[in-house]
């Protein structure tokens, strides 16, 4: 997840975007729209945004903004970071699930005083990145690829082979994986692996199943390999994870 140093954020709501003068600025910028427009300049290129875009403005560039014509709802962070956000800087259809319930967590969070809130909205702020870099790096993934993603996400309890993917795409076992680790930098394999193990990790947090009943539930049919690389991915035996998720007085 990415470090940032958060300088300022706002969530405006139903309210016309107030103008911003054209400056070079010392920061980076995110933006997501849920209502209304809004019309940027950067770096002498005009970016009007609609409902469901974000915008991502590097630090270091040229930019202004219009007074919207009409009432909008978006939230803005002004940042600094070292690391390199994987964002283009216009993204269409931004605005998903997890992009609504981090920025309801924003505005619960404005209503009441900690002592580390910019920490807690930097940390918003990094996970919200984490999840438009991933809708990014999704818009660019081949309808293959996709495919083979979906496949794996209805079929995690189930055993999952090379074999069963050539058939359901109609390609070659080797030509899905090829294609599958240029796009995304993992395996067919590694990439089933990782999904079992965070489906795992939420029924861990739910706790209504048995550590056995876990492992089944989500493809493995030994338990005891399922603790090994339930381990090696998460640094934690499955046991020990769900006791981290316990209050205290249940850790015992």
């Amino acid at each position: 997840m990415k470090h940032t140093e958060l300088i300022y954020a706002r969530h405006n709501r139903g309210i016309l975007a107030p103008k911003i003068d054209p400056s070079h600025i010392g920061f980076c910028e995110l933006t997501v729209v849920f209502d209304g427009t809004l019309e940027y300049t950067v770096d002498g290129t005009v970016l009007r945004l609609t409902a469901g875009d974000m915008l991502y403005i590097p630090k270091g560039s040229f930019r202004s903004r219009s007074v919207s014509k009409e009432a909008a709802d978006y939230i803005s962070f002004n940042f600094l970071t070292t690391e390199e956000i994987g964002l283009p800087r216009v993204l269409r259809g931004a605005v998903c699930g997890e992009i609504v319930l981090l920025t309801a967590a924003y505005d619960k969070m404005e209503t009441r005083a900690y002592s580390d809130q910019t920490e807690k909205y930097a940390h918003l702020l990094a996970c919200i990145i984490s999840v438009l870099e991933e809708i990014a790096a999704s818009a660019q993934i081949s309808p293959l690829t996709k495919r083979i993603m979906e496949y794996i996400h209805s079929n995690l309890r189930r055993r999952i082979t090379l074999a069963d993917i050539g058939h359901q795409t109609f390609f070659s076992p080797i030509y899905c994986d090829t294609v599958f680790k240029r796009e995304t930098g993992r395996s067919i394999i590694d990439y089933v692996i990782d999904r079992r193990i965070d489906e795992a990790k939420k029924l861990l947090l739910e706790g209504s199943m048995t550590l056995a009943q876990v492992a089944e539930a989500v493809g493995f049919a030994d338990y005891n390999y399922f603790s090994r690389v339930f381990r090696k991915r998460s640094g934690y035996t499955p046991g020990a994870y769900k006791r981290m998720t316990l209050p205290p007085e249940k850790r015992t």
